[in-house]
């Protein structure tokens, strides 16, 4: 951090770029970015400062930025340094009615407009400046949390049933909320409610799935009864703490869910008992999701704070792994001592950037497992989905680093009192109860598993996969509801062509991998989400159904593009989605009783292109069905299941949908010519 933006000045001359932009925090610009700004001016280059004003120093606590500028005063002084225009770019524009208080004709803008605005400052020799007003989402979080300000009314959910995971609202938002989920047809997407900051720019996501939910409307899902802590917690033992040497604590995580604070408890706690006391915070990225480690070292003499706060190589005694894949980088390993160290790891594995969760990108928490095998003694790593539990038994995600600090104190590798450790939690004072909670069951969870298991309702065990007959039976059942038993029957009958193709070759029954992935890329393309469906999953679907039982009377907003009738955005050509109020849930339920209609002239909805092309692809692939049954053999057996993902690959609605088209499409025809061809050519040698 310095003076961002100097550099331009330097290179300007020699760039075959006529202006650049410069990101630069509120923090940043007090204490050097307003001289670089200065510096700029003076040399008269093109560049436009882009200033985020966050309002809170979020990495280091939520601390106010040194200096206290308010976005009005900034602007007041880059008027004054010579800034040749001025934008002010807010999420809350309305937030900004006394324009007076701001410099003379400065611009405020929704930040739908940021494009528009960075379009027209680009063209403006000299230097210019974009002020975007917007809390940082962890810190805003903090606050709404703390009840320091108003919450938001509207909580916002993805119906997975209408959800093609396509990705583009993670693409949209970039918010880390929007993460993966595991669904029969795929990986889709949903909302973390825990870490929802309510910034709602995901249902600009083109896509028909979301739906906005009053909260004052909910029956109360947030706050619905949890388990109670069972009595058998009262006869747990309280585990000896027998302190000779200096005890080292790792803890990895990523921001925004608490690893610090947890940091501060044990600190606390330690000084509670007496013993002395650091820890040393790595915050990596400013942001949630960036990857964030602390350090803590607790002894019984003073002379503790003459030593370096940063763990010696292969010197911790316990490893608490907040997250999965944090906990595996190589400043973490570096400290694990194979003779000694404990680790307890939450087994839940965090979509590793939103750009992973855009196209896809899984990891395989197996080879976490083994990673951590190779410096540790398996008997010492504990693997365990303490989010769901959480989740579970006290309501946030969140909480599930608490629990894993329970279920550390109880094992006895914290040399701190239970009742030490839960002083300092009161004393921390945010959610006081609930954190106490989660850390009891974490307790309970060290020495009882089955119990806790069992309270939160969540299997142990993983599940095995279905047989196909089950697969494709699930299917069939789904087809017949989306058009009739026809349109099942023609599904089975395609599908059950390669799986007596493959049943042959793999001399195997049941783990047929070419037919599911035959029968789920039929399955996709025979259920395309016309309006009939979309409107029939809103209302019938099995999600529909469940958030309807949970919540009775609840008041639904929904966010669609029909293609009939909706505005084109005049930059892209793509349709605009708006928003739609309750009444539009009648208008769904007419829509789904007339499905009837598909693919007759009588609907309106089959003219568009779109539905013209979601018809030849489902031709298209039946085509490809045939070829595949008719040449399947074992020299290709392998090739085609990975070409399957090629057609699997086409997910969305309308222009997303369409490029995954394009895409595939190339890919399509040439990758299954070429496996044939290879075939015939190995025939004929």
């Amino acid at each position: 951090m310095g003076g961002e933006g100097g550099h331009w000045i330097g290179r300007a001359p020699f760039s075959n770029h006529n202006h650049t932009f410069q990101n630069i925090g509120d923090g940043t610009y007090a204490h050097s970015g307003s001289l670089a700004i200065r510096a700029a001016v003076s040399a008269n280059v093109n560049i436009t400062f882009k200033i985020l004003y966050n309002d809170a120093v979020a990495m280091t606590g939520g601390q106010k930025a040194i200096g206290g500028a308010t976005p009005w005063a900034i602007s007041k002084q880059l008027s004054a340094e010579g800034v040749k225009k001025i934008y002010v770019v807010s999420d809350e524009p309305e937030q900004f009615k006394e324009t007076r208080l701001f410099a003379d004709k400065v611009g405020i803008f929704h930040r739908d407009e940021l494009i528009n605005v960075q379009k027209e400052v680009r063209a403006i020799p000299g230097v210019t400046a974009i002020i975007y007003v917007q809390t940082c989402a962890t810190e805003l979080r903090r606050r709404r949390k703390r009840g320091y300000i108003q919450d938001r009314d509207i909580k916002m959910y993805i119906n997975p049933d209408v959800c093609e995971g396509c990705g583009d609202c993670a693409e949209k938002s970039n918010c880390v909320a929007v993460k993966p989920f595991d669904h029969f047809e795929g990986t889709k997407r949903q909302i973390d409610q825990s870490v929802c900051n309510k910034d709602y720019s995901c249902k600009k996501g083109f896509c028909p799935s979301f739906i906005g939910v009053s909260s004052s409307s909910l029956s109360e899902p947030v706050k619905k009864s949890f388990p109670n802590l069972p009595d058998i917690l009262n006869t747990l033992s309280k585990p000896k703490q027998n302190l000779n040497q200096i005890q080292n604590i790792i803890m990895a995580g990523i921001g925004g869910t608490g690893i610090s604070t947890v940091a501060a408890i044990i600190v606390m706690a330690a000084r509670i008992d007496k013993l002395y006391a650091q820890s040393m915070n790595f915050t990596g990225l400013a942001q949630k999701n960036g990857a964030v480690t602390s350090q803590i070292r607790i002894g019984t003499e003073k002379s503790l704070y003459t030593r370096s706060a940063r763990l010696p190589n292969e010197t911790a005694d316990l490893l608490l792994g907040c997250d999965a894949v944090v906990s595996v980088s190589p400043s973490i390993t570096r400290t694990l001592n194979p003779n000694k160290t404990i680790a307890i790891i939450n087994g839940r594995v965090e979509p590793v950037g939103v750009a992973g969760v855009h196209i896809g990108t899984v990891v395989d928490d197996s080879l976490l497992k083994k990673h951590l095998e190779n410096h540790l003694e398996a008997e010492n790593i504990k693997f365990i989905d303490i989010s769901n539990l959480a989740e579970s038994l006290v309501g946030d995600t969140v909480s599930a680093n608490i629990m894993m600090l329970g279920m550390a104190a109880q094992k006895g590798v914290i040399p701190i009192k239970i009742s030490s450790l839960e002083k300092a939690i009161e004393l921390n004072g945010v959610a006081i109860e609930q954190n106490l909670r989660a850390f009891n069951w974490g307790r309970l969870l060290s020495e009882y598993p089955e119990i806790v298991f069992k309270a939160a309702s969540l299997d142990r065990a993983i599940a095995e996969e279905q047989p196909i007959n089950n697969y494709i039976e699930k299917f069939s059942k789904i087809l017949e509801q989306y058009q009739d038993e026809e349109y099942s029957k023609l599904f089975l009958l395609n599908v059950n062509k390669v799986i007596s193709k493959e049943t042959k070759i793999s001399n195997s029954k049941n783990n047929l991998p070419l037919s599911r992935k035959v029968a789920l890329t039929l399955f996709r393309m025979m259920r395309y989400k016309d309006e009939y469906e979309v409107a029939r999953l809103h209302t019938s679907g099995e999600f529909a159904k469940s958030f309807f039982n949970e919540n009775k009377n609840i008041k639904l907003e929904y966010y669609l593009a029909p293609p009939l009738f909706s505005k084109k955005d005049p930059e892209t050509g793509h349709l605009i989605k708006q928003r739609f109020g309750p009444w539009i849930f009648q208008a769904f339920r007419i829509l789904s009783s007339l499905k009837f209609l598909r693919k007759t002239k009588f609907d309106i909805f089959g003219y568009t292109t779109e539905r013209e092309k979601e018809r030849a692809l489902f031709k298209k692939t039946i085509n490809t069905i045939n070829k595949i049954s008719d040449n399947l053999s074992e020299n290709n057996y392998e090739k085609i299941i990975d070409f399957l993902d090629i057609p699997l690959s086409i997910k969305g609605y309308g222009h997303v949908k369409e490029k995954n088209m394009i895409i595939a499409e190339d890919k399509w025809d040439k990758t299954l010519d070429k496996i044939f061809v290879q075939k015939d050519f190995k025939k004929v040698s």
